[in-house]
Parts: structure tokens; sequence; C-alpha cells
């Protein structure tokens, strides 16, 4: 606890409120508004920017509870799983109590209560930064109310009852607030004292909401959709009508308040000091056009003396911190002297207003053509190499000739090679942005982070971050390889040399198919330049209007892709490469294999990253048909040229389209003999860090009004993720649960016990169950038999629940 003397003390106080001054625009109680049976909304309330089409209904079984006296005395860590899996997976759970109004004074009343000139504390709306914006139909009443000291003169002017009532209920809803911080901190493995050092002598503010009926609901928001900058907040319903809703996974669902209940959510400070393991969820508040809504948010945040960043405990090799460090008296005060939208206030990810206009693609069609991988050809490797009536081959032959892409399984590579590649890879684009900046490309080289074949300032930019390497041979690779970290260097050296003998197979195979001489196959590729290129593409809040990776094709033999999502307009199976033929290819197929034009979208919600490994000629050697294809009747289509001149004119140019050799229309020079090539690429930003800013409209250069959509991607199949806690943590048990009930009075009972229905973990079905007045029960223990199996599906999950009911055995006995 921090010590202060009395002239500390009074800078101090003086310090931080000056710190958290605002100038909010004053704006109309919309109860009273209410009160006139409006027709029609005034327009500053019609809320056209919101999107009300995709809402869920929802019901508490989906939403999960945490029974907070379970919690605390839960020795086999039972109900601390369910609770980290709230926070990690929803950001809101419930946990049961009750109060009652708070908020119906009238007109005149309310006036002496009115939030001053650069106040929070009042009545009034925040963040009401300018005259032109749109306004909640909403009336918010706020208080600080701890420390004392941050308390402002309207606190000791409330009615003596409602000033009673709130410090007794904010006291309560503070120690809830610890408990369920350390609980959270223990569930993440975070020492308990760094937990109370931010968190222990943290603000706590309430906000008290008023949300009349209104007429046009449909055009209104109650609260405007965004995130809350605090550790936790715990939201009391006053009255069970329902208006919260939560963004999860792209869909607004709404949740029906639990009787005696709270609804708590992660906040952005927590989602700071958990490294985002935890999330602070977008959420937002719509209105009834019958019945009006009351609701009292209580926010507990972080001490304003300290600073908000990850927990030390978190923080190692293989997690580097995600946020910066920041004061939190600044993070507060960015956070209120801002309009609300959105995703809440991150100072430490710098969020950005607008997404940079290079980055948007006008003239891209955002029609959608369906596809799955039923369609593209898969090709078995093991059957293609011991096939001996050619079936296999001649599957390849077609899959080469006709798509150009295929799938390949069986392949002989690794299956842990293949998912220790991908692990290496995250950990590569996750590391600090300090960090990357070591393996930036040098001017003139393209290996290292950044973008490749940008030639202009004008050039319109891809929505991607890539890292690019030389792998094969050896003195191709630059002085960024070695300085890799060990686990990455040793993964791309074993997993490069997996695949070149895999694409070296292949290629024999295509030979054979096409009738070339297996010898001429080996002098054009065999010792032919290697080279990997690892794709980052971040979600994108306008993804109608960017481009993961342009429309191309590849200069290479062939290219092998391992996919950690969606890259081309293909369904990727499980364990196998996407593959696709090479302009070098087509060039030495003399045009009967075909290097297909492809490009890469982006997901509004998802990151995806993917490997691409090319496979090209020799560089000493030249780049023409098959010598064994040509004659008479089949003239080459192609003329030779050197392999260095081909790469050269390759990648000092704008990535448009195919890449064929007539399009080569830069000047380009060998910097030497090895067949290293001088590059000059214009400097561009990381989208991965753009993507961390809360950007409302994309930047231009992204925008790609030059690209047709209307002719491609796939299903999303969703990648399985396991969750490795909830894995191991697979037991139901036998409980006995206590919890508090808040009287009429508005005064905790906190001796009163009743018997809530232990829960199933697997699936979200958290729904309680009170036993109900008249039952025998209201005054018993209860005791449950719980299967330990777990169920396999929802309905054997919903079968289980109906068992314990059916089971129950009931011991009656008297509660002290």
């Amino acid at each position: 606890m921090l010590h202060l003397d009395t002239n500390s003390f009074i800078a101090m106080e003086t310090r931080t409120r000056e710190q958290l001054q605002v100038n909010y625009k004053k704006v109309p109680s919309v109860q009273e508004m209410a009160k006139n049976k409006l027709v029609t909304i005034p327009s500053r309330y019609v809320r056209e920017d919101q999107d009300r089409s995709i809402v869920a209904s929802s019901n508490n079984k989906e939403v999960p509870v945490i029974d907070m006296q379970r919690l605390i005395n839960d020795s086999m860590n039972l109900e601390l799983n369910k609770l980290h899996f709230a926070a990690k997976e929803w950001g809101f759970f419930q946990i049961k109590n009750e109060i009652k109004e708070l908020f119906n004074l009238p007109l005149e009343e309310k006036k002496k209560f009115e939030q001053s000139s650069g106040e929070l504390d009042g009545f009034g709306q925040h963040f009401v930064v300018s005259d032109e914006q749109k306004l909640d139909w909403a009336d918010v009443f706020y208080l600080k109310t701890a420390p004392p000291y941050l308390r402002m003169p309207i606190f000791s002017k409330l009615p003596l009852s409602l000033r009673e009532t709130i410090e007794e209920y904010s006291e309560e809803v503070k120690e809830l607030s610890i408990k369920l911080l350390k609980m959270f901190g223990k569930a993440l493995g975070i020492d308990e004292e760094e937990v109370k050092s931010v968190f222990e002598e943290g603000m706590q503010s309430m906000r008290m909401n008023y949300y009349p009926p209104c007429p046009q609901s449909e055009k209104v928001m109650g609260l405007t959709p965004h995130s809350d900058a605090t550790g936790l907040t715990i939201l009391l319903q006053v009255n069970e009508i329902q208006g919260l809703q939560i963004k999860k996974d792209g869909i607004w669902i709404s949740i029906l308040p639990l009787p005696r209940a709270f609804i708590v959510n992660v906040g952005d400070v927590f989602e700071i000091f958990s490294n985002g393991i935890y999330k602070s969820i977008e959420h937002r508040s719509v209105v009834s056009s019958e019945k009006e809504r009351i609701s009292i948010a209580t926010f507990h945040n972080s001490r304003l003396d300290g600073e908000l960043g990850p927990a030390n405990s978190l923080i190692n090799a293989h997690n580097p911190p995600k946020f910066k460090k920041i004061e939190a008296t600044k993070f507060y005060k960015g956070y209120l002297t801002r309009e609300l939208v959105g995703k809440s206030y991150e100072m430490a990810k710098t969020k950005l207003v607008t997404i940079p206009s290079r980055y948007i693609h006008d003239n891209q069609d955002p029609s959608i053509a369906s596809s799955n991988y039923k369609e593209v050809p898969v090709i078995d490797m093991q059957r293609l190499i011991n096939d001996s009536m050619n079936l296999e081959l001649n599957k390849l032959h077609f899959a080469a000739k006709e798509w150009g892409f295929f799938q390949l399984i069986n392949h002989g590579v690794n299956f842990s090679m293949m998912e220790k590649m991908k692990d290496e890879i995250k950990k590569l684009f996750n590391l600090p942005l300090e960090e990357k900046k070591k393996f930036e490309q040098s001017s003139g080289e393209l290996d290292g982070f950044g973008q490749l074949f940008v030639v202009s300032d004008e050039q319109k930019l891809d929505r991607a971050d890539l890292f690019f390497l030389k792998t094969a041979p050896i003195y191709l690779r630059r002085p960024i390889f070695s300085k890799l970290p060990l686990s990455l260097r040793e993964t791309i050296e074993e997993y490069s040399k997996e695949v070149n003998e895999l694409s070296m197979k292949v290629l024999e195979m295509s030979g054979k198919a096409l009738g070339i001489d297996e010898e001429e196959v080996k002098i054009v590729f065999e010792e032919g330049m290697q080279s990997m290129r690892m794709n980052y593409y971040p979600p994108c809040p306008q993804l109608e209007k960017v481009m993961g990776l342009c429309p191309q094709s590849n200069s290479s033999g062939l290219t092998i892709l391992l996919s950690n999502g969606i890259w081309i307009p293909i369904l990727p199976l499980p364990n196998a490469f996407v593959v696709n033929v090479g302009d070098a290819l087509e060039i030495f197929s003399n045009g009967i294999y075909k290097s297909i034009e492809h490009r890469s979208v982006v997901n509004s919600e998802r990151e995806r990253m993917s490997v691409a490994t090319f496979q090209n000629p020799r560089l000493d050697g030249e780049l023409r048909p098959a010598n064994s294809l040509i004659n008479a009747h089949n003239p080459p289509k192609f003329k030779k040229i050197g392999v260095t001149e081909f790469y050269k004119g390759y990648v000092t140019r704008e990535l448009v389209g195919k890449s064929y050799i007539c399009q080569f229309k830069s000047e380009y020079v060998i910097r030497d003999d090895d067949g290293e090539i001088e590059i000059k690429y214009m400097e561009v930003p990381s989208v991965q860090e753009l993507a961390k800013k809360k950007l409302m409209t994309i930047p231009s250069r992204y925008v790609r009004d030059d690209q047709d959509r209307s002719i491609a991607t796939s299903n999303f199949k969703q990648v399985l993720v396991i969750d490795m806690q909830r894995l191991i943590i697979g037991v139901y048990m036998t409980g006995l649960v206590r919890v508090f009930q808040i009287s009429k009075s508005n005064r905790l009972c906190k001796n009163f016990k009743f018997i809530h229905q232990t829960k199933l973990i697997k699936f979200g079905f958290f729904r309680g169950f009170q036993p109900r007045v008249g039952s025998g029960l209201e005054n018993s223990w209860v005791w449950y038999k719980i299967s330990s199996k777990i169920p396999e599906n929802q309905d054997e999950a919903l079968a289980s629940t109906a068992s314990i009911k059916s089971t129950a055995l009931a011991r009656r006995g008297a509660i002290s």
C-alpha cells in the first residue's frame, strides 16, 4: 500500500484530477425526451452505421456462469478452469447476485448532479467530443468511488440513502473484483503479489445507465460498440430487460441475464496484463421499443500511479510482450478524451483512425464464387512412385495441364516437421517490432522482413507481411540467415531439405508424364535455387477492399505451400501440401503445363500464415522448352533466356498478373557472377503493426479497385484448436455451492445459501438451477452424483444433464 504525507497526498490528488479532466459536449436527457412520445427520432440518434444483421439469439447455456464460492473452495481447480475458459474464449461470464434500482430522481433533482465542465462525474453522456457525433440513446450517471481522494464534491451531495448504498455496494464489489483478479492470475500462472501490486489499490468507478424505450428502436444504439478500458467490469442488471450484446467470432450475441447474477467482462487493461491471453470483448447495448432498461456497471482499474504492461510472470523467450508499457494515467486520459468507437482504446497498440489509402483496392469485386477441395486434383505421392499402370501419373499430368494446382498427400515429409515449421513461423511473426527490425531487408536485398515487388511510391500494396529467405544452394544464403534464432534456423534447414527432395521427385514425375528425359530434368532443376516466403495476413475490418496477395503467377518451377489457413481458393487437406506449377515449368513444358494465376484474400476476424517454398532452375543455366518436346509439329513457344536474367526481370518489377518473359519491362543489373541480383524496392510499413491500430478506413494504397473479386475463394473450414488445459481438465465433480444473496433492502445477507446445479464444462452449457421456494430443498445441502465420462457431442451432453437432475440425492439439513 502507498503511504503519503499530507502535502504529497494533496499534490497527487490534484495532479490525478487534472490528468483525468475531459471536454465533453452537453447533450439532452433521453429519459426526458422519451416522455414526449416522439414519432421520429432526432437525426443524431439514428445509427445507420451499426450492423444489426448479425445477431444470434443467446440463452444462458451459451454464456459461462461462474460460481464464486466453488471458485474459492475448489481444491480440484475445476471452477478455476471454467473461469479461465470464460475469460479466454468469451471475455464475459455471470456471477449470481442482485440489487435494486437506483435511477428515478426527478429532472430538477438530477440537474443538481449534472457533470461540471471538464469533469466525468454526474449526469451526462461520455465520449461526446464533437457536435456532429452520433449519440447513444441513454442517460448516464457516473461516479468515481475509490480511492476516496478521487471522489468529486458531487459524491457528498447525493441523498444519504443512495450514498450509503453506493458506499457499501462498491466496497463489496471491490472485494469481489480483487478475488476474481487473483483467480485470473492463478489461472494464468501470474504471481499473486504481482496482481495485487497492479490492481489492489486501483481506481474504481461506477456508471449507472438508463435506456428509455424508443419507438424506433431499430434505428438507435443504447451504447455504441466498444470495449472497456478497465481491469474488470461488473455489470448489475437492475431490471431484467434484455439489451446487452457481445461480439464473438464476428457475431453479435444477445445476453439474457440470470436472476441474482452479475455479468462480468474482462477489460482492455487486463487483456494487456495477460499479454493478450484474456480478451477484452467488444459489446454494445440495444434498446427496447416498449420498456426501459437500467443497469449499473462498476469498473475496477489498475493503480493510477503505476504502469500498464504485460505481467512479468508471463514474459519469456517463447512469449514476448505483445503490448508496450504505458503510464496508467496516460492510458486512461487517452481513452476518456476520444470518441467511443469499436474495440476500445489500447494505446499500447497505437491504433489508427484510418487505414492508409495505399492499402485500399476499390476495384475489387466483393462477390465470391464458392469452391471446395473435391474439385481440385489430389495426387497421392506413394501411388505416383509405385504406380505400375501409370494411373496416378495420368492424374498428375491432368492436374498440371488443366489446373496448374493440385494437393499432394502421402508425400513423405515428416508430419511433426511440418507442425514444427508452422510453430516456428508463428513465433517469428509474433516477435516484438524491435526484434523484427533486426531482420529487415537491407537495401538491394530480397531476404528479410518486408514486401517484395514494390517499385514505386504510387503502387498499391498487399495487406501482408513477408519474410523471404534464399535457402539453397548454400552460397546464395545472405548473412541474415545465420542471425536467425537457432530453433528457427535448424527447422528451416531440415524442412527445406525435405521439401527439396520432394520437389525433385515431383519434377521428375512431371517430366516422365511429358515424355522428357529424366537427365534433362535434372540438368535444369537438380542444383536449382530454392527460396522460401513466409506470409502473414493480419485480419482487416474492410477485407473487401484489400488484397493479401495480388493476382500473380510464380516464376518458379514448382511452389509447395504449407498452409496455416486459407491461401488460395482451395480447402487444404490435412497434412497435405498445395503444389502449383510456376512460370519456369510452363516454359520448360513448352506451355503444356500451366502456371496458373492465383491470389490471397484476407479475413476480417483472423490472421493467416503460410510458408511457400519455391523450387527454381539452376542459376547458371538457360531456361527454354525441353529439347525432348521440340519437333516440326511442336515448335518452341518461348525463346531461350538465361535463368539469372529471367529472375532479374521478375524480381525488379511490380507483381502484376502472369509473370511471362514478354512482360519483363524493367532495367536490371547483375550484382556479381554468383547470380545475386540488385533490386530496389520501396520501403513500406508493416501491415501486422498497421493491423494493431483501430482502422476505420483502409489507406488508399491498399484499396485494390483493379482486382475482380467475382471468381475466387473457398468454403472456410476452421482449423481445429486444442487448448491443452481444457484437454487435461475433463472431470466433473460433486459440489456444494454457497453464494451471496442480496436482500430487498439492498443489504448483503452473506449467510444465505442455496443449491446450484453442477455444470458441464466442455460445451459451455453453464445454465444454473436454483430449487424453487416450496420445493423443500431451498434450505438443504444437495448432493449430485456426476458422471466422470466426458460427453462426445451436444445430444450426449444434454442427456447427461437430464440424468444429473433425475439422480440428484437431497440431504435435508438446516443452514446456520
